[in-house]
């Protein structure tokens, strides 16, 4: 992971949303943050599915909520 991430408030993250994405696309991890705490880490799909360590959830796939 990148020493140094772009960090964002929720505000500011909608404003710039194709900015977040921009940055994402070359690479970069976002954090968006909810008055100064953060609660989200955007990164490129490409981390996320690449060398998935398998076995700890059947069927795979995105987690969900239900």
């Amino acid at each position: 992971m990148p020493e140094s991430r772009a960090q964002f408030d929720v505000d500011d993250a909608a404003t710039h949303f194709s900015r977040i994405i921009d940055l994402v696309e070359q690479g970069e991890e976002v954090i968006i943050s909810r008055a100064g705490t953060p609660v989200v880490l955007v990164i490129p799909v490409n981390l996320v599915t690449r060398g998935r360590p398998g076995g700890s959830r059947v069927g795979g796939g995105w987690p969900t909520t239900r």
